[in-house]
């Protein structure tokens, strides 16, 4: 093999390094989140019995968010083999391909223009199944946990209690991998590249533009917007 050929192979082999440690960061913070997802599963398993003792309306609700926890497990486990053996297949696509790269400046070429297939893959990835779990569970936060937390019942406290810690765990998941939240603020002004306007509404004491409530977080990475924030904004 000549000294040329021998770079433009350790560019390739640099470059499927880079690929493979970027896959398993994205597929640690799925696991991550799954984790947190399944803590809450794990605790209704464990207890549902007792939720149903003098809680009728609270049980159902308690029932319903568990079960739509469990969608989310199912569904981060469907898409996580998907997404695995998608990039398991391009990965070998592209390693065989470079291998057939003789000169450096081709090798160069040919792994600039996968790595912006990668990329696209994982962001896709974590737009539309990891975090798009995520904003669609802090959707039943907002309407159907809020619910329960009016509750005096001391089993259905805790289960509030476990959600809340899986939020946290979530959140620190998230950091942990720097994924950033926006978290827009009340009377904050409409940001049209972070917010997405759900609805507009007038709104005594609310100037036009202005956030009037956040219904979902969004999310960014590397100074790109993933996901935008869905907002109620006073017109």
């Amino acid at each position: 093999m000549s000294c040329i050929k021998m770079i433009a192979r350790e560019h390739i082999n640099a470059t499927v390094c880079e690929f493979s440690n970027a896959l398993y960061i994205t597929r640690s913070a799925a696991y991550d989140v799954y984790g947190e997802f399944r803590r809450i599963s794990d605790y209704y398993d464990e207890n549902e019995a007792i939720f149903y003792i003098g809680n009728g309306r609270e049980a159902a609700i308690v029932a319903g968010v568990a079960e739509t926890v469990k969608m989310k497990l199912e569904s981060i486990d469907e898409q996580l083999r998907i997404f695995s053996k998608e990039t398991t297949e391009f990965l070998t696509n592209f390693y065989n391909g470079g291998l057939r790269r003789e000169a450096v400046c081709e090798a160069e070429k040919y792994c600039a223009q996968h790595a912006g297939l990668m990329n696209k893959k994982i962001v896709d990835f974590k737009k539309k199944s990891l975090l798009h779990e995520i904003c669609t569970f802090e959707e039943i936060i907002n309407y159907s946990v809020a619910r329960l937390r009016e509750c005096a019942d001391e089993s259905v406290g805790l289960f509030v209690e476990i959600v809340d810690e899986a939020c946290v765990g979530i959140s620190r998941a998230l950091a942990r991998h720097e994924i950033e939240v926006i978290e827009p603020q009340i009377r904050q002004r409409f940001d049209g590249k972070r917010h997405d306007v759900i609805l507009a509404e007038v709104v005594e004491g609310f100037k036009r533009g202005e956030v009037i409530k956040v219904l979902n977080c969004g999310y960014m990475q590397d100074g790109e917007v993933l996901v935008r924030a869905n907002v109620v904004a006073a017109r």
